[in-house]
């Protein structure tokens, strides 16, 4: 009896294998880039799964999104109502989701002043880099790193269960909020 439960969990095991491999394995980055020519003042910012967000000023005026997204995401962009939503999604089976890896994504705005910029995801670091304005500035992760630098903002609301937030010569003219544990170092 305990060789046939022995011989039955190896060869579980063996059919698992493949799968947990194709999980696992160096899935390749699919590189999205999509530019923005509709004008718009407010920023959301939704991601789903692990991805890391970069907010930069484009020099050179053109506002595009660029995604490096791992198999099984995808990025959308749309401007309804002077809102620009960016979303990145994850469309594997919940199971595959266990064994994953980062993706980016990086928002070069085109000019240096907007309205409101709300940024939603699950895991992932979201940096906000130099030269923009915004209204208010609200994150929401559920882990991973906040760092602002050189940004000018009405009101700021970071809400983490786990991570750390810096802020390097940042202008926040209204209330800065946390709504989680975390440690904010200011430079």
């Amino acid at each position: 009896m305990k060789r046939k439960i022995r011989l039955l969990l190896c060869a579980v095991l063996l059919c698992l294998c493949p799968l947990v491999f194709a999980a696992c394995g160096a899935p390749s980055n699919v590189t999205h880039e999509k530019g923005i020519t509709d004008a718009f003042g407010a920023i959301r910012i939704d991601t789903d799964g692990t991805t890391d967000v970069k907010i930069l000023y484009a020099a050179n005026g053109e506002t595009r999104v660029e995604g490096a997204l791992r198999r099984g995401r995808t990025l959308t962009c749309e401007v309804v109502d002077g809102v620009l939503t960016v979303k990145v999604e994850d469309t594997r089976p919940r199971w595959q989701r266990l064994f994953t890896r980062s993706s980016a994504l990086t928002v070069h705005l085109g000019g240096s002043v907007y309205g409101d910029l709300a940024v939603n995801g699950g895991t992932g670091d979201v940096a906000v880099g130099e030269g923009l304005t915004f209204g208010d500035i609200a994150i929401d992760l559920s882990t991973g790193d906040v760092v602002l630098t050189s940004v000018t903002a009405n009101g700021l609301t970071v809400d983490l269960s786990t991570g750390d937030v810096a802020l390097s010569d940042v202008n926040i003219l209204g209330d800065v909020k946390g709504h989680s544990p975390f440690y904010c170092e200011f430079r």
